[in-house]
């Protein structure tokens, strides 16, 4: 390679972390994939975590998130689940970092402050919003691992459910009798929705609880 880039090192890095995990990632073999030494890294990046955070930044680079905030909450966070979710379910060796929301990856914060500008004029206290804020960030994610390279399939799932013991699972080998192998599968539009309308009801309760 006649010329290097950060842009250049952090595009192979994610290639390969997406191809390997991020266990697999070092400078030795990320500067292979280059066809450069290791050391000319070090010189864009001159630590593994200041190659992950670039790594980061690219990813969530990827996100098209709406360049409008007219459109009811609802919608905004229905969007926003789904735009998060493809980032996630695209490059699931991150998912460590993705479900941090603890300040440690400052990036994720490009997604918090949309939620916080569309639930802005809901009522919710400060409280509630952080709380929702951590839930959306734990289950959107969460389904990525839906992808077959990291779960089992929904029919081995069934299988294994239906060899639940009768008098050990009574309610679970129940509800088995009216579902398919279909039905275990996530449905995301419907968990969305779920979460919604428990954030509906929150602030329905809480401008009940001020009063008039």
């Amino acid at each position: 390679m006649a010329q290097l880039s950060a842009e250049q090192i952090t595009d192979k890095a994610l290639e390969m972390i997406d191809q390997d995990g991020l266990e697999e990632l070092s400078m030795r073999r990320l500067g292979k994939a280059l066809e450069v030494d290791a050391k000319a890294i070090y010189y864009y990046f001159p630590n593994k975590d200041s190659l992950i955070e670039a790594v980061l930044k690219r990813a969530f680079a990827e996100m098209d998130l709406p360049e409008t905030q007219d459109s009811p909450w609802q919608n905004q966070l229905h969007t926003l689940a789904h735009t998060y979710y493809q980032l996630a379910s695209t490059h699931p060796h991150l998912l460590q970092y993705l479900l941090r929301f603890d300040g440690t990856v400052p990036i994720v914060f490009d997604v918090v402050e949309r939620i916080i500008v569309a639930l802005h004029d809901t009522g919710l206290s400060a409280q509630s919003l952080i709380q929702v804020i951590d839930l959306f960030w734990s289950f959107v994610p969460s389904f990525a691992f839906d992808d077959p390279s990291l779960a089992p399939e929904s029919n081995t799932l069934h299988k294994q459910l239906q060899q639940l013991s009768h008098d050990r699972f009574p309610a679970t080998r129940a509800l088995l009798t009216h579902v398919s192998m279909d039905d275990l599968e996530g449905d995301l539009d419907f968990q969305i929705k779920l979460v919604i309308w428990g954030i509906e009801k929150l602030i329905e309760k809480e401008a009940s609880d001020r009063g008039p």
